[in-house]
């Protein structure tokens, strides 16, 4: 059962009436809300679609300014603040003005839909009274399920995102509360291309595809997690932070250790055997190279991670990575080249429950060290 709020000074003479009885019908249950402070209140429970009235007071009517009016204040309160509980929930606009530039205030700050109020002196034709509603049926029940799609990938950030701030690992010193401050930037950005506004001329004729270079964002926020459980002394930051020939990471656990005349890898993810082992190569060894260099894969780095912490996503990020190498847009090989298209809607929804494993990978990472 859909949980709705409705924020509108008529809520309870008239609007929640007609929306139950002709948009939510037995979908859904409708908080109405009449009052700024009421509605503030109200819109600290999550709610599943959200009805925003422009207009709340008398004292909105004689505004001119938009930006002063109570509904323009609750949708800054609501898309404000990423954390806000709200701030993932599809918003229809409803307004009694049909002037598009006030419409058009409110969509630049992130409504999905509005609905124009008739009145009886309006002169709007019966015709135009059906379309009117039945864009409002449809707009209500595409956004139910886009709403479902965007709570999954916000509650998986939020999650992420309070773990962080929370994380020993991520506290007081300089550098690791910069790559904090990256990866929470990350997921807003991921988040923002994901659920980018979808036109008609990007889905039919620029083909773009927001699953795959969200994926690719979220994915890369996994370098900033081996960095942020990496001992930050592995790079010298006096010479523009190159290697050092030495990998800890901060349990005291050694990645690389170069020796006089050897270089140790403490975990080495060998995928002859699909396990990590630890190996000793000479300096002379082709092999020895990336180790001395620092020019790991992020996938290596990712399991010696799990290996040193004790991490149990061995296997579910084994299967990403292959996944992540599929994207066209980083790897792109000749049969793929020949044989298949850049876009299918298969992959795109494929691609989503990929982002929902990659983020819960992160969160998981995010509870070790115990």
């Amino acid at each position: 059962m859909n949980n709705i709020i409705l924020i509108d000074d008529l809520s309870n003479k008239g609007w929640k009436s007609v929306l139950e009885k002709s948009v939510i019908r037995q979908e859904g249950v409708i908080s109405a809300f009449s009052t700024y402070n009421s509605a503030l209140k109200g819109l600290a429970t999550k709610a599943d679609l959200i009805f925003l009235d422009i207009r709340l007071t008398e004292e909105d009517h004689n505004k001119r300014n938009i930006s002063e009016m109570s509904g323009f204040h609750l949708l800054k309160k609501i898309k404000e603040d990423f954390l806000s509980s709200n701030f993932s929930t599809p918003i229809i606009l409803l307004t009694a003005s049909n002037k598009i530039w006030i419409i058009e205030e409110f969509r630049q700050l992130g409504i999905d839909a509005f609905y124009i109020k008739e009145h009886p002196d309006s002169g709007f034709s019966k015709e135009y009274s059906r379309e009117n509603l039945e864009r409002l049926q449809s707009h209500y029940l595409s956004l139910i399920l886009k709403g479902e799609k965007r709570n999954k990938v916000w509650k998986e950030s939020f999650d992420i995102i309070n773990k962080l701030k929370n994380h020993k690992y991520f506290k007081e010193i300089p550098v690791y509360l910069n790559i904090q401050s990256r990866i929470i930037d990350k997921l807003k950005l991921g988040y923002a291309n994901l659920f980018s506004e979808e036109l008609n001329i990007t889905k039919s004729t620029l083909k773009i595809d927001n699953e795959s270079l969200a994926f690719i964002i979220f994915w890369s926020i996994l370098e900033e997690i081996v960095k942020g459980y990496s001992d930050k002394n592995n790079w010298d930051k006096n010479n523009n932070y190159s290697f050092s020939g030495t990998w800890k990471f901060r349990n005291n656990e050694s990645f690389i250790q170069q020796n006089e005349d050897t270089v140790s890898i403490g975990a080495y993810w060998d995928n002859r055997f699909n396990k990590v082992r630890e190996i000793e190569l000479s300096i002379n060894d082709k092999d020895s190279s990336k180790y001395i260099k620092g020019f790991i894969n992020l996938s290596e780095q990712v399991y010696t991670l799990f290996h040193f912490f004790g991490i149990n996503e061995k296997l579910e990020f084994k299967s990403l990575n292959e996944f992540r190498n599929e994207i066209d847009y980083i790897h792109s090989s000749v049969k793929t080249i020949y044989q298949k298209p850049l876009i299918t809607s298969q992959n795109q929804e494929k691609t989503f429950e990929n982002i929902l494993k990659i983020l819960k990978i992160i969160s998981s990472i995010l509870d070790y060290p115990k």
